[in-house]
């Protein structure tokens, strides 16, 4: 197999390889982009046997690199196709579910699915099935070997509701336009300080609030191990 010399950086190794699932908020520009595709660039590196990748984007911007590429078990870019590929993980966690009862298992002990979802209004807001999926994904999918990474541009009380931000283990706050967005993300204010680009609060569930750099990895960087990842196994 070939090898690959890249670029990554420590806090998306922290993000990409925790088992806790993840949501990033805030303002347009501010960096959820970055974030994901630094977190998505870790997972590149990892054997194809440990990590999968899931893609939903129906702006059609974000992932389209990652298409065909080893890790990508599906990429998803219509509303009917983000409805269908959320009920085909619900589907596999359920046979995983029933493959861990078999086995006397409490935790799944293969391939982690990592399933990435680029603006979680366009579930919350349009489809009242989608966005059901996806909370009893949350709910029952981390036994089963699935993390869900969801962002939005959008930090409303109305597209991170209550019922869907208790399931994410870790959130992302970036910069918003006012102390109300950040409390809509991280019930406290302070994103609303934050650079426009470059720094989070980041929430983890043990430790509290932590702020942090967030570093850029070029597009140059992201397209070349995409690209990698997609010849990697033709010659053996």
């Amino acid at each position: 197999m070939a090898t690959f010399t890249g670029v990554t950086a420590p806090i998306y190794e922290e993000l990409a390889h925790s088992d806790k699932h993840i949501l990033i908020a805030g303002a347009t520009g501010s960096g959820k982009s970055t974030i994901m595709n630094g977190m998505i660039n870790s997972l590149l590196y990892d054997p194809v046997n440990e990590q999968a990748l899931v893609l939903c984007d129906v702006k059609m911007v974000e992932f389209s690199r990652y298409e065909n590429t080893k890790h990508c078990l599906r990429l998803a870019t219509s509303p009917e196709e983000v409805e269908a590929t959320l009920r085909g993980v619900l589907d596999m966690i359920a046979y995983r579910l029933q493959d861990m009862k078999n086995r006397g298992l409490k935790i799944y002990d293969k391939t982690r699915v990592n399933l990435f979802i680029d603006e979680l209004a366009d579930l919350v807001l349009t489809s009242k099935k989608a966005t059901n999926m996806l909370q009893r994904i949350c709910q029952i999918g981390r036994a089963a070997g699935v993390k869900v990474v969801c962002a939005t541009q959008c930090p409303l009380a109305s597209v991170i509701p209550t019922r869907i931000k208790v399931n994410f283990n870790i959130v992302i706050g970036l910069h918003t336009q006012n102390k109300q967005h950040s409390r809509n993300i991280l019930d406290e204010t302070g994103c609303e300080e934050l650079p426009m680009f470059g720094e989070a609060l980041i929430m983890y569930p043990t430790t509290g609030i932590k702020r942090t750099k967030i570093p850029l990895i070029s597009e140059e960087q992201l397209d070349k191990i995409a690209e990698w990842d997609r010849k990697r196994g033709e010659n053996g």
